[in-house]
């Protein structure tokens, strides 16, 4: 899965994390340790790290899928640099009314 697409879910949703889910991801994710390592620091196997990561990948990507916070929030940056105030009108609206 896409990296940053990931970390910029978990800025988002990881108040819906369990603490030791934050943490499988952070240390993977943001800090770059490997699988090894992890299980090194949290003293668990490999195959429970992993699997803990594709749990938190399954559900940032339907926190995602359900709430549409990250799409929300890109498509709200790309208003900010319309110069047409019509299109900004027209775009805004259209998020309103979708919701």
């Amino acid at each position: 899965m896409n990296r940053i697409l990931l970390n910029d879910l978990f800025d988002i949703y990881q108040e819906f994390l369990t603490p030791k889910e934050q943490e499988i991801f952070q240390l993977y994710y943001q800090e770059d340790y490997s699988l090894t390592e992890i299980k090194d620091i949290l003293n668990i196997s490999r195959s429970a790290i992993h699997n803990t990561l594709k749990i938190v990948e399954n559900k940032l990507m339907n926190y995602e899928q359900k709430i549409h916070q990250d799409a929300l929030k890109k498509e709200l940056k790309s208003i900010l640099v319309e110069d047409d105030i019509t299109k900004i009108k027209e775009r805004i609206t259209k998020i309103v009314d979708s919701e």
